[in-house]
């Protein structure tokens, strides 16, 4: 576009006439990629006109300061005072982002600053100075530098030379000219009265850009700020932002990082990085670590974390000093949202709807009044004559009985049809000005209720047989409940910043399982097993963060207070049976009987890290500084598990049906006849661990002409572990490490990059897989025992990758990588006399990982520009993908291996490959993405007893989003205030139906079907 497609206007200005001449003002606005129409334009008070179907305006304006002001309906969306001069224009392209200051590319004459109060830089200002040229290495005119963090910009001369003063602060520059790409220049950091030399070299782009073409990287907006933050970053690193979150439809965290290369997230929630088990993913939240509030399996849970807190998810692959030394893997980087300059507030609801579930009868149960809203409302706990911390041991006969009558009744399972899925979510937040700085809160808060049904068929065989000796299909309902909430706080003054976050996180599962079957292990029986379970998870936490730009240095502060709580009453389980291929009615299996546990879990952490960077004079074209900084975590946990059981006796009939016909208070008498109560708690069921991990480093970073740079450092970190179970056993490890790291990044070309990479990082050993007492994951129901003498893992890693940049929104990228682990934490499994065994864990002797690793994104507006295509929509279409091809092993010690099969295996969890495809269409007021994902084979559990490995075979998921702009004003109704911003958007998720499907050799071992999921949501910003 050549220009706005807007009416010219002309006004004067307070202490300007029109005989100091005209200038003239050039405005693009977006919202996110979408050009912004019929928004009133406003100079010094007066409307000026309104933008076009472009998002343009253009106006008139006497030379002199004016206040420019975009107004879209009752909010005003931009406030500028800006300057124009006789005879030259001021350009100015802004992009809007919800709860977020605008993006601004502001450009000028040449000859002065164009932002009123831009020269104001303080006393102590500095200056970003530099040359730049064309492709032969002359100087080059016309150009236009830019500083993104001050809104100031300015053209180079006849000599190419160009200076802008700003702030002590660290910067970085974009180079444009409509005849060459675009050049930039990253990290400049200028002192107190110093300087920062940038000298950029333009090459020829082959495509010569009209007057005011609004470039890419604007269109784009955080879609480009993604890419040039993953391309300006010292180490290997992804970036999502909340733009493409949004527009891929991703509700959470885990759903948006499906599409990194590398990366798979398990179980809808875990974040696996390159086929690393996701024990070795560290997730932090604000640069603090982040908690899980799932005792067992200790990894975050993703997809709590809602797009509505989310700023971008950062996945770092290369490890850095000033990370945590408990890196492992990988980090995934949470960040969140900032406090926005302007009032807003926004409302969701959702409803949706899975093939499986919505509208077919599924299982249940009696509940609690409170369980729409994750908790249980005091149904199902321990009832009061059940002694804190002592067993019934010590009880009579008559008393223990009298104790097993006053439990609930929690055992009948029911059949009703399942509801649709429904959620809600509400953010707002503003600033205030102030003479003492600007200050501002943000609060959000979501609900999300749904049921979902799981199929699954369960084999278990024999080395000699063909046909499985256990097989059973089990019919699961979950129940799922999320609910959270989230305050930031923010005050900003001078050079110096302090917020505030408090988060919530609910996570609830009620579930309710039949699985029917057989066994063949002993005598041969049928059997119907059921299971009732309710759990509740929760995660607090606050933190307060503070970031301080002195004149000589800067620094970086966090601190953080987290509380979490998991909480399982009354796990329910018994079952009914009968002689294998028999039709008599199956009778209730009086020697389990109904089995009762109980168990809570209460963790706290305590952490704090810090950050200095200290700048150093430039030495001609060399820049350095060095780093420091440290981190302290202090967290402890008590486990405390509770095991009963109702076991009925002779005198009771056991073909009843219905349970409550078997055990009820009636039948448990005081002299133990009819049903006996019993206490069956082992001391070893309870643990206590502390844990304590501090940590310093120091490094720094080096750059030579632009062209090559180096990020280094050494980290110190002191792991105190401690874990002792009931029963007296102590687990754990006191250990301290060495952990470098070196970064290195080479510019071959403007757009081309290498980078290559090595460090040392460890990961610990979950806390329960250090206690020796018995345990059930959450999402499979397996059982295991931990083993107290497991030691931490230590990794080195290996990278080389080469990124190539075409544009702001393009990249492409090829990598190798290497890791060899050392004592990697592998499953154990330990003989029974039963012939079967008991999965626990121990350290491999050696591992290692060899990978490649491949992606980009691509625009097709490239091939409309070159005439290839007629059709305009096709420049709004783009294509991303990745690739990543992995093997891995790991050498277990002969004499720990326990029954297992092979003493040589990949890791459990490895996917050999991983595929990602985005295909997108990215329109004025609609978008469209389709999505694929493939997940190749992987090791799910080393087989025993000279049977075969399990492997998950691979997996392929098809999904859709589509999310459509409502128009501000109704035929027959006028304009809507509460439309404007307001969206509609429909999601699909495994449109192919795909089945997870698991093989021990040839023969089926477990099949799970959950079906396909569709889900619809509306939007409405309220002001």
């Amino acid at each position: 576009m050549a220009q706005p497609s807007a009416d010219t206007a002309t006004t004067g200005a307070a202490g300007a006439t029109a005989s100091q001449g005209e200038g003239q003002i050039v405005l693009f606005v977006f919202d996110g990629d979408a050009p912004v129409s019929g928004a009133r334009l406003l100079a010094d008070g007066q409307s000026i006109g309104k933008t076009g179907a472009d998002g343009g305006a253009v106006a008139k304006l006497a030379a002199g300061q004016h206040n420019l002001v975009l107004r879209q309906g009752s909010t005003n969306a931009l406030d500028l005072d800006v300057i124009t001069r006789a005879d030259e224009q001021v350009r100015i392209i802004a992009t809007l982002r919800d709860g977020q200051a605008p993006e601004l590319n502001i450009q000028g004459g040449g000859s002065g600053p164009v932002l009123a109060g831009a020269t104001d830089a303080g006393e102590d200002a500095g200056t970003i100075n530099g040359v730049v040229t064309g492709p032969g290495g002359g100087p080059l005119s016309g150009a236009t530098v830019r500083v993104p963090a001050r809104g100031v910009s300015a053209e180079t001369g006849a000599d190419g030379r160009f200076a802008i003063d700003v702030p002590p602060g660290t910067y970085n520059l974009r180079v444009t000219h409509p005849n060459y790409t675009s050049g930039s220049a990253a990290g400049l950091r200028v002192a107190a009265n110093g300087q920062a030399t940038a000298n950029v070299s333009l090459s020829d782009s082959g495509i010569k850009l009209a007057d005011y073409t609004v470039t890419a990287e604007y269109l784009e907006g955080s879609i480009a700020s993604e890419i040039e933050l993953q391309r300006e970053s010292d180490q290997i690193t992804s970036v999502i932002g909340a733009e493409q979150i949004a527009r891929t439809g991703d509700a959470n965290a885990a759903e948006a990082l499906q599409r990194v290369s590398g990366l798979l997230i398990e179980n809808n929630k875990y974040a696996v990085i390159r086929g690393q088990p996701y024990r070795y993913t560290l997730t932090t939240f604000n640069g603090l670590p982040l908690p899980s509030p799932d005792p067992i399996i200790e990894a975050v849970p993703l997809n709590l974390f809602t797009d509505t807190i989310l700023a971008n998810i950062q996945v770092q692959k290369s490890y850095s000093a000033d990370k945590p030394g408990n890196f492992g893997g990988g980090l995934v980087a949470l960040n969140t949202i900032s406090t926005p300059d302007e009032p807003f507030a926004t409302f969701k609801i959702s409803t949706g709807a899975n093939t499986l579930a919505t509208g077919e009868l599924g299982l249940t149960y009696k509940g609690s009044n409170e369980d729409p809203l994750g908790q249980d409302g005091g149904e199902r706990e321990l009832p009061g004559g059940v002694p804190d911390g002592d067993t019934l041991a010590g009880f009579t006969q008559a008393e223990r009985q009298a104790v097993g009558r006053s439990f609930d009744d929690f055992y009948i399972v029911e059949e009703k049809q399942l509801p649709a899925d429904i959620g809600a979510e509400a953010a707002a937040g503003r600033s205030f000005d102030t003479d003492y700085g600007t200050f501002g809160a943000i609060v959000t808060g979501t609900y999300s209720h749904e049921y979902r049904r799981q199929i699954e068929q369960d084999n278990s065989y024999t080395a000699s047989q063909v046909d499985p000796r256990i097989s059973f299909l089990e019919n699961r309902t979950d129940r799922q409940i999320q609910l959270s909430g989230f305050l930031a706080l923010s005050g900003e003054w001078d050079n110096h910043a302090v917020k505030s976050n408090t988060l919530f996180v609910r996570d609830s599962q009620d579930r309710t399982q039949i699985s029917e079957g057989y066994d063949l292990t002993s005598d041969g029986r049928d059997e119907r097993r059921f299971l009732l379970e309710f759990q509740r998870r929760d995660l607090f936490l606050t933190q307060l963060l503070g970031e301080h730009d002195f004149k000589w240095f800067q620094v970086d502060w966090r601190g953080q207070h987290s509380e979490t709580e998991r909480d399982r009453p009354d796990r329910s389980s018994y079952r009914y049976q009968r002689p294998f291929g028999s039709d008599r009615l199956p009778s209730f299996y009086a020697d389990t009987g109904l089995e009762r546990d109980f168990n809570e879990v209460n963790g706290q952490l305590d952490s704090g890290n810090g950050d200095v960077t200290i700048p150093l004079p430039d030495i001609g074209d060399f820049k350095w500084d060095l780093r420091g900084g440290g981190d302290i975590n202090v967290g402890s946990r008590d486990s405390n598990t509770r095991r009963f059981q109702f076991i009925p006796q002779n005198d009771v009939r056991l073909d009843r049906h219905v349970i409550e016909q078997i055990i009820n208070d009636n039948k448990i008498r005081n002299d133990g006849s009819g049903v006996a109560f019993n206490e069956v708690t082992l001391a070893s069921d309870s643990y206590t661990a502390d844990t304590d991990t501090r940590g310093y480093y120091i490094g720094g970073h080096m750059g030579f002409d632009e062209w090559i740079e180096t990020d280094f450092g050494v980290r110190n970190t002191n792991a105190n572990y401690e874990v002792i179970t009931g029963g007296g056993t102590v687990g754990g490890f006191d250990r301290e490490f060495w952990l470098p790291s070196v970064n290195v990044t080479g510019s071959i070309t403007d757009e081309l990059q290498l980078r290559a990479s090595y460090g040392q990082s460890v990961s610990y050993p979950r806390l329960v897989e250090l206690a020796e007492t018995t345990f059930f994951n959450p999402d499979t129901g397996e059982q295991f025992i931990g083993n107290a003498q497991l030691a931490p893992t230590e990794i080195d890693s290996y990278d080389l990758r080469l990124e190539f940049y075409p544009s702001s929104t393009e990249n492409l990228n090829l990598g190798v990588f290497y890791k060899q682990l050392e004592n990697s934490i592998e499953q154990q499994f330990l003989p029974l006399a039963s012939g079967t065994s008991l999965t626990s864990f121990t350290n491999g002797q050696n591992g290692e990982i060899l990978g490649l690793e491949t992606g980009g994104r691509v625009s097709f507006d490239r091939v409309v520009r070159a005439g290839w295509v007629p059709f305009d929509w096709v420049a709004n279409t783009y294509f991303q993908a990745n690739f990543a091809l992995s093997n891995s092993s790991v050498e277990l010690d002969p004499e720990a291996s326990g029954a297992a099969t092979n003493q040589r295996r990949p890791l459990t969890g490895q996917a050999d490959t991983t595929l990602n495809l985005q295909l997108g269409y990215d329109g004025d007021t609609q978008d469209f993405t389709l999505l694929y994902n493939r997940v190749g084979s992987r090791l799910d559990q080393a087989g025993t007893n000279n049977l075969p490995d399990i492997y998950q075979q691979p997996i392929s998921f098809l999904g859709f989003t589509y999310s459509l702009d409502l128009p501000t004003r109704l035929p027959f109704i006028g304009p809507i205030p509460t439309l404007s911003g307001a969206q509609i958007k429909f999601k699909g998720a495994n449109l192919l139906n795909a089945e997870r499907e698991y093989r021990q050799g040839e023969r089926l071992q477990r099949r799970v079907e959950f079906g396909r999921s569709f889900s619809a949501s509306l939007r409405l910003n309220l002001f």
